[in-house]
């Protein structure tokens, strides 16, 4: 047998006895991610609604190589001369029919699948999607290889998310592009493939090649900026006839409320109200933009009182007492509660539907403007900071829980390899720090409470504070400078927060 009769009675092999099996498994995995990412698209801005219809930034492109394909890569990859020792005659080959159609199932290029985003700013949102969703695809069969060195870079200088990965017993290689990125990606495959370092007239095209690729980062760049536009203009004209109207609907009835002659200025809570009404909107068919509820409730709840076994509204409530702002924010919240028939006007649904109000709308509004994946531990940090704080700024979604956010994004990054290894440590205590940087933020106080858990989470030892802290400040150190900057109010406040903590906690 020569080497032409086995490359001949590969190709067929491949060709009768392998193709459609790699084609069924193409079939199952793009379901399976296609499912997963429709699933959780709206959340990471890969949906789009116009005048039109619903659709996706995204599509998908796949393929199992070919017999020619095969044939190219056993050559160009000196595997036919491995095979050819292997196998010394034809009828090997075809004995070897289960050990052959493994051994391709090896390669982890047969089957490719490519996700396009329409943008940049998309694919990087796909590719945010698949590792915040791991354990979706690792449920249904699918484990990502080497996620965590993505992207890598490409020959022209360019980065691809290029993701080995595995389906059962089946490889495959999962891309990320934008469609420009796709494009111009099949046009210098045409032009250079498999060739590129060797072809004669790289040194004067390679330049030129990087320089096109400059020009569609900056083409991305703009199409982005018009997608924006659009859509920032569709949302200044939905806020500005929304402000328009809550100013025409409220203004006389909140001086009324407020037994106040005088003209109080709501624009301040526009913008604010704005996105709690759109929290609303998603969750009522009864209620929308163009529509506000009219004012139909009377104002005797202002005589409940509220005692410290529902903490969060007692807290509220002291902090309302010294604040306009928040009076006129509870009015319009009660009426639109009671519009979707959440408040009946008595004390007991009083409480129940503003618990409602701030543990699930509030809650919403401030995971979707902050970008904030829950899981649970928001809600319980959010719960203990509004019940403490006497700052009206903790009530109106300030910028502040974004630093909380990316803190308790920090203290989990940079402390991860000190969790495995320190099996004193847990999740609670992160969730614990994370609260205790909270309040610090919103100037809330370490009461006894607070420190008598900080204590019961941390076993009464306070070395380890110490080392958690002395952990993360000692990873800055060793990343980069930008990142210790990046960091650097963190760190600052660590060392307050230690001082109040040695002070308040038994050593």
């Amino acid at each position: 047998m020569n080497i032409s009769e086995m490359l001949e009675k590969l190709e067929k092999f491949y060709e009768n006895e392998c193709r459609e099996k790699f084609e069924d498994a193409k079939r199952e995995i793009l379901g399976k991610i296609v499912h997963i990412m429709n699933k959780h698209k709206d959340k990471y801005s890969l949906q789009y609604n116009n005048s039109v219809h619903t659709g996706e930034y995204y599509k998908f492109s796949t393929r199992v190589k070919t017999k020619e394909s095969v044939s190219e890569k056993l050559i160009r990859s000196s595997k036919l001369l491995s095979l050819k020792k292997k196998y010394t005659s034809l009828e090997d080959i075809e004995q070897s029919s289960e050990e052959l159609f493994e051994y391709f199932k090896k390669w982890d290029d047969v089957i490719g699948i490519k996700i396009i985003g329409d943008l940049g700013v998309d694919r990087e949102n796909i590719f945010k999607l698949l590792i915040d969703k791991i354990s979706d695809f690792e449920t249904v069969g699918i484990v990502f290889e080497n996620i965590n060195k993505q992207p890598v870079s490409m020959k022209n200088g360019l980065k691809i998310y290029k993701i080995k990965a595995r389906y059962n017993q089946y490889l495959f290689e999962l891309q990320i592009k934008s469609q420009l990125e796709s494009a111009w990606g099949e046009m210098e495959h045409q032009i250079f493939y498999k060739d590129y370092d060797f072809t004669p007239v790289k040194n004067p095209t390679q330049s030129i090649m990087n320089r096109v690729g400059e020009l569609l980062n900056q083409i991305d760049e703009l199409l982005y900026s018009i997608r924006n536009v659009k859509k920032e203009y569709k949302l200044e004209e939905e806020f500005s006839s929304f402000a328009s109207n809550l100013y025409r609907v409220y203004s006389d009835h909140i001086k009324n409320f407020l037994d106040i002659d005088y003209e109080i200025n709501i624009s301040v809570l526009s913008n604010f109200l704005f996105n709690v009404y759109s929290v609303l909107t998603n969750k009522y068919d009864s209620i929308s933009l163009d529509n506000i509820p009219e004012p139909m409730i009377s104002d005797d709840f202002k005589g409940f009182e509220i005692n410290n076994e529902h903490s969060l509204l007692a807290n509220f409530s002291r902090v309302k007492e010294l604040n306009f702002e928040l009076q006129v924010l509870e009015f319009i919240l009660l009426n639109w509660l009671h519009f979707v028939d959440k408040y009946s006007g008595n004390k007991e649904s009083y409480i129940e539907s503003l618990e409602y109000y701030f543990l699930d709308i509030y809650k919403s509004y401030i995971c979707e403007k902050y970008n904030v994946e829950d899981n649970g531990w928001f809600s319980n940090i959010l719960k203990s900071i509004l019940s403490k704080v006497l700052n009206k700024d903790a009530f109106l979604g300030s910028k502040e829980f974004e630093y909380i956010t990316n803190y308790f994004k920090m203290i989990i990054d940079l402390s991860g390899d000190l969790l495995e290894e320190n099996g004193d440590l847990t999740e609670d205590m992160f969730k614990q720090l994370t609260l205790i940087y909270g309040l610090y933020v919103f100037d809330g106080q370490l009461d006894t409470a607070v420190i008598h858990e900080t204590n019961k989470v941390f076993n009464d030892d306070m070395s380890l504070i110490v080392s958690l802290y002395e952990n993360m400040k000692n990873n800055i150190d060793d990343i980069n400078s930008k990142l210790y900057s990046e960091y650097q109010p963190f760190i600052d406040a660590h060392k307050e927060i230690m001082s109040i903590l040695e002070e308040k906690m038994e050593v």
